[in-house]
């Protein structure tokens, strides 16, 4: 084995601490505390530094075990997933972590080589229920259907708004006889402006790498992403999944500056064009975030129509794009939220805030007063 460059294992291992504290609050207490196990374990964190570039944190990992576990490889650690034993999970406790670093030593290499070639495309069908109410704006604004594209599209799951069912805030929207139903709690004073029915005439993918819903494998590694506790979420993928299914969407392979051009000029002229991105902007550089903004304005003026982009990203993640919107935290991303920029030929913009959410989209609560409240 080469020895370690120290620097990267410290940066990680100082990050996987962050991991530790945060993890919790976002859902998953286990993940958390094999975070915290990890940060104290240099040997076994360092294969998350043979990812790809922008997967290197802890989720890769975390995600390969969980797919050697839910495909079949047996090992004590499974009793504390809830994904894999139900109910019957353990709780965490002191075995936990000395559970997990057995198990990846014991298949280290078949570990290593999941890290390596994959890479943490969470489709999370539940956060489609946050982008709704600005879809709906959008649809209300320019009196048309919509065209989606959504780039980092992973299998395409956040292209199908208009096949789920939501429950947002006790109040019904979307396909009502859809297998898949959406429940979103809405905090705070203000309502989310609900749509009653979003109306798309087309829509597209875009992705380094497009995942294919009709693939076994790609399938299993979708179900490995998703957190132990989070038995909700498995059953949600498998009936999103299943509705891809039936009509699979179109993701095509490129890059979301470089390659949305084509994809701009594909769209259909009587629509109103959507771009979207959930939790893709946060695996960019802050660079190469402004140039995908850049890129949105550049296409608006060629083309001669409004482009408008619904992003559900970390707080931070908007701030750095310098829309003069969002704020930067002292760490982290800063909470999920809910953001809508309008890009005009003329070069005109307009960026709002309209809600911090839960990154799986557990909760929203509505900021902007400006649109809050009943059917959009």
């Amino acid at each position: 084995m080469q020895p370690l460059d120290r620097d990267p294992v410290r940066a990680l291992l100082a990050n996987l601490r962050v991991w530790a504290r945060d993890l919790p609050s976002q859902g998953s207490e286990r993940y958390g505390a094999l975070c915290d196990g990890l940060a104290a374990d240099p040997d076994r964190a360092s294969l998350i530094l043979d990812a790809r570039p922008g997967f290197r944190n802890p989720l890769i990992l975390l995600a390969a075990v969980h797919h050697l576990l839910l495909t079949g490889t047996t090992h004590p650690v499974a009793a504390y997933y809830a994904t894999l034993v139900g109910e019957a999970a353990r709780p965490i406790d002191a075995g936990l972590y000395p559970a997990f670093a057995d198990f990846v030593d014991e298949h280290r290499s078949r570990v290593a080589d999941l890290v390596r070639s994959r890479s943490t495309q969470t489709n999370e069908a539940r956060r489609t229920v946050v982008t709704l109410p600005a879809l709906g704006l959008v649809q209300g604004e320019a009196g048309a259907a919509l065209a989606l594209i959504d780039v980092g599209a992973s299998a395409g799951l956040t292209l199908l708004p208009d096949r789920y069912g939501y429950r947002l805030g006790g109040v019904d929207a979307g396909d009502r006889n859809s297998a898949v139903q959406i429940a979103c709690e809405a905090e705070g004073e203000l309502r989310p402006p609900i749509p009653g029915q979003l109306q798309v005439s087309w829509r597209r993918g875009l992705d380094l790498n497009p995942l294919d819903v009709r693939d076994a494998e790609t399938r299993a590694w979708l179900r490995a992403l998703v957190w132990p506790e989070h038995r909700d979420r498995l059953a949600l993928l498998d009936a999103a999944l299943q509705v891809a299914r039936e009509e699979p969407p179109t993701v095509v392979r490129g890059d979301l500056v470089e390659d949305l051009p084509s994809l701009v000029a594909a769209a259909p002229g009587d629509a109103a064009l959507v771009v979207t991105s959930t939790w893709t902007l946060a695996y960019l550089e802050p660079a190469r975030r402004q140039g995908f903004i850049a890129a949105l304005a550049v296409q608006a003026a060629v083309t001669g129509r409004t482009i408008w982009l619904v992003a559900g990203e970390g707080e931070a993640v908007v701030a750095s794009m310098n829309l003069g919107i969002g704020r930067m935290p002292p760490d982290g991303f800063g909470p999920s939220t809910l953001s809508l920029h309008r890009f005009e030929p003329d070069g005109g913009r307009r960026h709002r805030l309209l809600a911090t959410t839960h990154p799986h989209g557990r909760w929203i609560r509505w900021l902007d007063a400006a649109t809050a409240g009943g059917h959009a």
